[in-house]
C-alpha cells in the first residue's frame, strides 16, 4: 500500500495532540459492519458486535452527541459471497466511507476487490491470513498476521521439541490454511520437519479419523488451527481417545474453545493478542468494567479490537476525512493512536504493528507463559 498523507498530516496532528483548526463537523457518522453473527465463525462475530455496541453507546452518549454514529449492520452468516453482497450494498446505497468486523479472512479477501474499486476502507478486527496484508489500499486490519504469530511460536518449539516431532492439524478456512503453512515454513527455516499435516473442513464435529491419523504418525505435539469451537471440539475428542501430545494451537483463543473442550484445553498453548483484561491501564480498566457490566463477562481480544476500531474511525471522520479516500489516507497517518489492546500505528501495507505473546491454559484460564 502507498502513503499519501500529505493533505492529511494537519487532521492527524490536530486528532491526536490538539491543534487550532476546526473542520465541519458532519451530521452523522456512518459506519459499515459485516459480522459473522451466524455459520462458523459467530463466536469471533458475536465477541467483535459486542465491542462494537459498547463502543457506540459510549461515544453517541459523550463525545459525539452532536454527531451519533449510525452503524449499518449485515450479519455474513461466515460466507464470503453474502459479505460482499452487504459491502456492495454499504457501498452504493448506505454510503458509508468504511467497513470493520469482517472476522474471517476468506470475508476479506472476497471483499477487497469491491473495497479497492470502491474507494471504501475496510478494518478487519480478527482476519489474521497473511494474504490480507497485499489485498490493496484500503485493506487494514488491527489484528496481527499469522506469520508473526507463529514465528513467535515456532522459536518455541524449537526450544521444547529438540529432537522430537510436530504433527499438524487445520480446518479449511482461509486463515487456517494461512496459520499452518506459516508454522510449517517456520519450523523449516529453523531447521525441524513436521511428521504430517492433516486437513479437515470448518465446522466438523466428529475428528476421529483425523485423531486415527495423526496417531499414526506418532507425534510429539500437535498443532491445531481453526475456529475455536473446532479446536475445542477436536481437544474434547482427542483426549477421550487417549490421544494426549502436548497440544499447541493458532487461532481464535476464546472462552468458547474452553467451554467445548472442557479440562481437555489444560495445558494448551499458544499465541495470543497483546490485549490484556487484567492490565492495570486505567483506559484498559474502564473497557473491561464497561464490558463486564453489560455483558457479564470478561471481553476477548476480537471485542477489544474493534471497540478499538470504531473508536478510531469515528474520530477521524469526526475530524473531518467525509470520505473512504480521505479515510485512508487519514489512517496512514495515524501515530500510536491508543487503544486498548494497545498503540496503533499503521505500516505500508495496512497492518497493525504490535507484539506478540504466548499464553497456556492453567486452570481454566489463558495465563502468559
Amino acid at each position: 500500500m502507498r502513503r499519501t498523507l500529505a493533505l492529511w498530516a494537519a487532521l492527524v496532528g490536530t486528532l491526536f495532540v490538539g491543534g487550532a483548526c476546526s473542520p465541519p463537523k458532519p451530521k452523522e457518522i456512518r459506519l459499515g459492519a459485516i459480522i459473522a453473527l451466524s455459520g462458523p465463525g459467530r463466536f469471533a462475530g458475536q465477541a467483535a458486535k459486542e465491542g462494537l455496541d459498547l463502543a457506540v453507546q459510549e461515544l453517541n452518549a459523550s463525545e459525539l452527541k452532536e454527531t451519533p454514529i449510525r452503524v449499518f449492520l449485515s450479519d455474513s452468516g461466515s460466507d464470503p459471497a453474502a459479505a460482499v453482497a452487504a459491502l456492495r450494498k454499504m457501498i452504493e446505497a448506505d454510503k458509508v466511507p468504511a467497513v470493520l468486523g469482517l472476522v474471517l479472512s476468506d470475508e476479506v479477501l472476497a471483499c477487497a476487490p469491491a473495497a479497492n474499486q470502491g474507494k471504501t476502507v475496510i478494518l478487519s478486527t480478527n482476519a489474521s491470513s497473511n494474504d490480507v496484508r497485499v489485498a490493496g489500499d484500503y485493506v487494514f486490519r488491527n489484528e496481527t498476521r499469522s506469520e508473526f504469530r507463529t514465528a513467535a511460536l515456532a522459536d518455541l518449539l524449537v526450544q521444547r521439541l529438540a529432537g522430537k516431532s510436530l504433527a499438524v492439524l487445520h480446518s479449511s478456512s482461509g486463515s487456517a490454511v494461512s496459520a499452518s503453512e506459516s508454522l510449517i515454513n517456520a519450523m523449516l527455516a529453523r531447521g525441524m520437519s513436521v511428521a504430517t499435516k492433516v486437513e479437515f473442513p470448518a465446522g466438523k464435529t466428529s475428528f476421529a479419523a483425523e485423531i486415527e491419523q495423526l496417531k499414526a504418525a506418532k507425534p510429539d505435539a500437535v498443532y491445531v488451527t481453526a475456529f475455536d469451537k473446532d479446536t475445542g471440539t477436536f481437544l474434547k475428542q482427542a483426549v477421550a481417545a487417549g490421544f494426549t501430545p502436548q497440544f499447541y494451537a493458532e487461532g481464535l483463543f476464546s472462552q468458547a474453545l474452553i467451554e467445548t473442550a472442557g479440562p481437555a484445553a489444560e495445558g494448551l498453548i499458544g499465541p495470543y493478542s497483546q490485549f490484556d483484561a487484567e492490565s492495570a491501564d486505567p483506559k484498559v480498566k474502564a473497557f473491561v468494567d464497561a464490558y463486564r457490566t453489560r455483558y457479564g463477562k470478561k471481553p476477548h481480544s476480537t471485542a477489544a479490537n474493534t471497540y478499538d476500531a470504531v473508536r478510531l474511525l469515528a474520530r477521524l471522520l469526526k475530524a473531518g476525512a467525509a470520505t473512504g479516500e480521505e479515510l485512508k489516507d487519514a489512517l496512514y497517518g495515524v501515530q500510536d493512536f491508543p487503544g486498548v489492546v494497545g498503540p496503533i500505528l499503521f505500516d505500508a501495507d495496512g497492518e497493525v504493528k504490535r507484539e506478540v505473546r504466548l499464553v497456556q491454559v492453567r486452570d481454566g484460564v489463558y495465563r502468559s507463559l
